[in-house]
């Protein structure tokens, strides 16, 4: 089976309620929702929050609610998927996407090129966004800074994860290494403060 797992806590710290914020009508969960649907590649969709939500005109979706001891400021995503992992009997064979509502950018073609790419190499998949080095980063190092010696680098941003539930059990973890599925920089928008959300806007 496919899952598709979508984290979804009422509250947060930078945003306020940043998963249900609304842009163009529609909150971030919905968003997500909505392109899972879309894509027709899940055999179920499970979001996991704190609170009952009113998923009426979702009838398809699971709605888990998450043990307080997983609705915390420091939970790790890791422990929630581990939760959901068992809770569900998920079997080895199995692949799960997780997907954060805060990218509201991606699209259906890159949830299908994703999984294909998953399925070609056979090995876990997450979303990256290029960044190109014109010589302006740096790490820090021996107390100075030096010049990183790479033209191109990659960053995960956050909008796609896929992994088998037996890669998972490894380390009890979304696994480390990875094929990555570059997406271009608008795509590549994450949610995390106000200023992310002031230029999707601008976007949508």
């Amino acid at each position: 089976m496919i899952y598709a797992l979508i984290p979804a806590k009422c509250e947060s710290r930078r945003v306020k309620r940043k998963n249900f914020i609304r842009i163009s009508g529609k909150t971030l969960l919905e968003f997500t929702i909505d392109l899972a649907l879309e894509t027709k590649l899940f055999d179920k969709i499970i979001v996991s929050s704190e609170k009952k939500l009113e998923f009426s005109k979702y009838p398809s979706i699971v709605l888990d609610i998450r043990p307080k001891k997983l609705a915390k400021d420091n939970t790790k995503t890791d422990d929630l998927i581990l939760y959901l992992i068992k809770k569900y009997r998920m079997r080895k064979e199995d692949t799960i996407f997780l997907l954060q509502p805060t990218s509201p950018l991606r699209s259906v073609d890159d949830f299908e090129r994703s999984f294909k790419l998953f399925c070609k190499k056979g090995k876990t998949v997450i979303s990256t966004e290029e960044i190109e080095n014109r010589g302006h980063i740096y790490i820090s190092k021996n107390n100075g800074m030096e010049l990183l010696p790479y033209k191109k680098l990659f960053k995960q941003n956050g909008s796609i994860y896929i992994f088998t539930v037996k890669e998972f059990f490894k380390k009890n973890r979304v696994p480390e290494n990875f094929v990555p599925y570059v997406m271009d920089r608008v795509k590549s928008i994450d949610i995390d403060d106000y200023l992310d959300y002031i230029i999707t806007l601008n976007l949508i």
